[in-house]
């Protein structure tokens, strides 16, 4: 994880698919093809810092742009 930030926000599996828009199996395999940042895990739950969904996105852009 790049950008740690002690006052990041965590987003769960459901904010993270508003966010990015794509289906939860999809997103499971894109982590699994390491495609996708890996969520934290705090006790059973899977959370996502926004600022890592944030990077993605970005990434996604320029990507599309070059």
């Amino acid at each position: 994880m790049k950008n740690e930030n002690i006052d990041d926000q965590l987003l769960d599996l459901k904010e993270v698919l508003y966010k990015i828009r794509i289906s939860k199996s999809l997103l499971y395999k894109m982590i699994k093809n390491d495609e996708f940042p890996k969520p934290v895990k705090i006790g059973i739950r899977s959370l996502w810092p926004l600022s890592c969904i944030q990077e993605y996105i970005a990434e996604l852009k320029r990507t599309k742009v070059a």
